[in-house]
């Protein structure tokens, strides 16, 4: 199962805490405070390497259980409560693991926002503000983030996930588990139809995510 890579990049140690003293000057903490909130960045990653490994547990429990019919999950669901009862508690966690590994996009980009002074204008309260979600990336179609456009699949794709886990009406405890290995299964929030269900590999996401967390640290740690 993979996990998140926390260290740092530059001098190859666990250091992802570490930032540069520059981000101590007042400009950078303005909105928030900049150091604190990275380090609050570093500890999500930490939670959500733990929610990984539960997924993986979760997984090698209900694939592996002999007495249920893979190809009869309602039945056997009646027959077994133990494994309904983990069947749904999975789903619950990951939409936990979702959640939290959006937030952790959504504050790189704020803090991204943040120190290459590119603010996002909030017409609602008329003022200028640090971009705060993957959402308004796509409102002003990645204009001071080109940076980011690499990840532009991978950032629609945790967008399209959490808001189906969020909004969409016709999602519910999912009977679906990946064959080889742990998957999200989701519909996604799409204006034209409830009902695209869309699998995801765990697995792929975080290296995906790794990817981005990499673009992002590079960027912040550079002098």
């Amino acid at each position: 199962m993979k996990k998140i890579n926390i260290f740092d990049i530059f001098n190859n140690e666990y250091n992802c805490s570490k930032l540069p003293d520059k981000y101590n000057q007042p400009k950078y903490n303005f909105f928030t405070s900049y150091i604190l909130k990275h380090m609050s960045i570093v500890n999500r990653m930490l939670y959500i390497n733990q929610l990984l490994e539960k997924q993986y547990s979760n997984w090698a429990y209900l694939v592996n259980e002999k007495e249920i019919d893979k190809s009869n999950l309602y039945l056997s669901l009646l027959k077994h409560k133990e494994w309904e009862r983990k069947l749904i508690n999975n789903y619950f966690e990951q939409e936990e693991f979702i959640m939290h590994l959006r937030k952790v996009i959504d504050d790189c980009i704020s803090l991204l926002s943040i120190s290459s002074d590119c603010l996002f204008y909030d017409t609602k309260r008329k003022l200028n503000r640090p971009f705060e979600m993957i959402g308004e990336l796509f409102k002003v179609n990645f204009v001071g983030f080109k940076y980011l456009l690499k990840h532009k699949d991978f950032l629609h794709k945790i967008n399209s996930i959490s808001n189906g886990f969020k909004h969409c009406v016709a999602n519910t405890m999912t009977l679906k588990i990946g064959i080889n290995e742990p998957c999200i299964f989701v519909y996604e929030n799409n204006k034209n139809s409830y009902y695209n269900d869309i699998g995801i590999s765990i697995n792929e996401l975080i290296v995906d995510f790794n990817d981005f967390y990499r673009t992002f640290d590079s960027i912040i740690k550079a002098e």
